[in-house]
């Protein structure tokens, strides 16, 4: 991890899992479309379905609801009206603690490019290296300046020191593999919605 991320992620949580006062923060995931490639070879070799992940937060001063992503324009900002060009989401998550001073460490991070190497080359080999193993390898290609969507919402969380993000490689982690970890801390996330 590069030296300004573990920046982002030296931080102390205040606020105790289950903070009534806490924002209302949540993280979606969307079910990939048959269409992206990423997601046929999803299909074909692990059957996970889910493509992308989102941050939705509300905004204190105008009303509404904002979402940070890293997409294909890079990290960015978008209205939550945006939502229906991402997808409808596979499940959604509400953080049950104030993850607010966490996301500002990282504010830093919006505007980045997205990493398209990692998506096409990196997280590929790592589904084949699953499939043919059965072993979890880390992403083989690595660049600190640029971030996929699952990569920016793991840094996001690791920024945050939950219990279970000391060993999370955040250039590693997928939409699939985020669901599993929220869903395994049921103290830390609310399971709002899901299809």
């Amino acid at each position: 991890m590069s030296t300004e991320r573990n920046k982002a992620s030296k931080t102390t949580r205040d606020n105790e899992p289950g903070d009534l006062t806490a924002p209302d923060v949540r993280i979606g995931i969307v079910a990939a479309p048959f269409t992206c490639l990423l997601a046929v070879l999803q299909r074909v070799l692990d059957t996970r379905l889910l493509w992308h992940t989102w941050i939705s937060y509300p905004d204190e001063v105008w009303g509404g609801r904002w979402l940070v992503n890293a997409d294909a324009h890079g990290v960015r900002v978008l209205p939550r009206s945006a939502m229906p060009l991402l997808g409808d989401p596979h499940v959604e998550y509400r953080c049950k603690f104030d993850i607010t001073e966490a996301m500002s460490r990282c504010r830093d991070f919006v505007g980045r490019p997205y990493d398209y190497l990692s998506l096409l080359v990196g997280h590929p080999v790592k589904l084949l290296a699953y499939y043919l193993t059965g072993v979890e390898v880390l992403n083989p290609v690595r660049d600190a300046s640029r971030f996929t969507c699952s990569e920016f919402v793991a840094t996001v969380l690791k920024a945050a020191e939950l219990p279970g993000t000391e060993g999370m490689d955040p250039e590693s982690e997928t939409p699939a593999s985020l669901e599993r970890y929220m869903d395994g801390h049921p103290e830390l996330f609310e399971r709002v919605a899901s299809s």
